[in-house]
């Protein structure tokens, strides 16, 4: 079973302002290994085999010329793409995609 660490937090006057804070913590090591099936490092954001959200700050998501990197799966090495062509894959491959302000 996938578990997912992520609550929904709202100070009073975050509600009354229709805002809310998204906290999130990451998985602990095994689990992430387990889950994603890659070694801690080298764990890719999309395309996994079982079903894990993914969140990306929505600050990224504004420039042009953001990357993301896609990991390779063998530390040291990595492959980067366009944060929007990598918004693009994970939103036909994954079942939850969040883009939220996150700092």
């Amino acid at each position: 079973e996938l578990v997912r660490q992520h609550t929904l937090e709202a100070t009073p006057d975050e509600l009354s302002m229709q805002s809310k804070r998204l906290m999130l913590r990451l998985a602990e090591r095994e689990m992430a290994e387990s889950l994603a099936g890659f070694k801690s490092g080298t764990i890719p954001p999309i395309c996994h085999t079982t079903s894990i959200p993914l969140y990306i700050d929505d600050v990224i998501t504004t420039d042009e010329m953001a990357l993301g990197s896609l990991g390779s799966g063998t530390e040291g090495y990595d492959v980067y793409i366009s944060v929007k062509d990598m918004l693009e894959i994970a939103k036909s491959t994954s079942l939850a995609v969040h883009v939220h302000s996150l700092s």
